[in-house]
């Protein structure tokens, strides 16, 4: 599933329009945003349906898709990478039904202690895509390119 609340209509929401015009790694089940329950995905976007329903909630997206979905995507790509309000109130709902959180922004979701709570208490994990790795996994220049042969 992926959270959009209420910003699918808007540019914020472009990780939301890629997956469900283009879900092929990550199908889309089902996209989260009450201003637009009820509706297709796709038909919302460029008219094409693509029978992805958009539901008001992460309960109503867990009840009408079987089998329930694995992960939580936040679709949303906001000012400053901050999580919007409602969009953390639907990770809480999806941690607590063990789904996996994958979020793409600056915000990192394993800082925050109640999500991280939630997750581990229900079989869930957070993947945070722009969390840096630890600078012992890091390359750096060590001029070994210069010592090639031709």
């Amino acid at each position: 599933m992926v959270l959009a609340h209420g910003l699918l209509w808007t540019l914020y929401a472009k990780t939301t329009h890629g997956l469900v015009r283009h879900g092929c790694r990550w199908p889309v089940a089902s996209v989260v945003d009450p201003s637009s329950a009820g509706e297709d995905a796709g038909r919302i976007l460029d008219g094409r349906a693509r029978d992805i329903p958009v539901v008001d909630s992460v309960a109503a997206a867990l009840a009408a898709t079987s089998p329930s979905p694995r992960y939580c995507i936040v679709g949303v790509a906001t000012p400053g990478g901050k999580l919007p309000a409602p969009v953390r109130g639907a990770l809480e709902d999806a941690a607590a039904g063990g789904l996996t959180l994958v979020n793409g922004l600056h915000e990192q979701l394993a800082d925050d202690a109640r999500l991280v709570e939630l997750v581990e208490a229900n079989g869930g994990t957070i993947l945070d895509i722009r969390k840096p790795r630890p600078a012992s996994e890091l390359h750096f220049w060590s001029g070994e390119v210069l010592s090639l042969s031709t």
